[in-house]
């Protein structure tokens, strides 16, 4: 999506290497990017590799290329969001809100372990329906806490804070994935500077 690190890099890289042709197709979830890779409809996917609805196809490699930093979501009232870090153990007492519905399994399954590793309650009611829509439910439910990427941009005046996540926590793998054949240079030139 385009409020993650991978568009990021594609911009950066788009500006340092001006013969790399990037054309950005969004997929909802992994399972989707790794079908479409199979086709042949894309040349490279981003995202998590685990606790897919589905084994990823054996024409498929992947390399990991960057730990997450995550960060707890919440209503700028929230009484943890004057801290200036938190650590999961702070959050079994509010327990962790994700938005399940249309959500694909490779999230759930990334929060369900976080949760269950860190042993924090974990509620997943609601549709998820983007960064504003999770925003508005925080101010309208206070007490909630969001598990997300610390590089979410977050609008200053959107009634939420966003605190770093600190200690042994997970962080979210992002990988590579690409068709184990592929020979095109370009696909070869982004896993050299990725």
């Amino acid at each position: 999506g385009h409020l993650h690190p991978p568009l990021r890099w594609m911009r950066r890289l788009s500006t340092t290497e001006p013969a790399l042709a990037i054309e950005v197709s969004m997929r909802r979830s992994m399972g989707a990017a790794a079908e479409a890779l199979s086709r042949g409809e894309i040349d490279v996917a981003f995202g998590r590799v685990h606790d897919l609805d589905r084994p990823l196809p054996a024409e498929l490699r992947y390399q990991p290329v960057q730990l997450g930093r995550n960060g707890a979501l919440m209503n700028a009232g929230h009484p943890f969001a004057g801290a200036d870090a938190l650590r999961p153990a702070e959050l079994v007492e509010t327990g962790m809100w994700l938005p399940a519905a249309g959500s694909p399994p490779e999230l759930l399954g990334y929060y369900r372990r976080f949760a269950t590793h860190f042993g924090i309650p974990m509620h997943t009611d609601g549709p998820n329906l983007g960064l504003e829509h999770v925003i508005e439910h925080l101010r309208a439910v206070p007490g909630l806490v969001m598990v997300v990427s610390m590089d979410l941009p977050i609008p200053a005046d959107s009634g939420a804070r966003m605190i770093p996540v600190t200690g042994p926590s997970a962080r979210w793998p992002w990988a590579m994935v690409w068709r184990r054949q592929d020979r095109n240079p370009a696909v070869a030139l982004l896993r050299r500077q990725l």
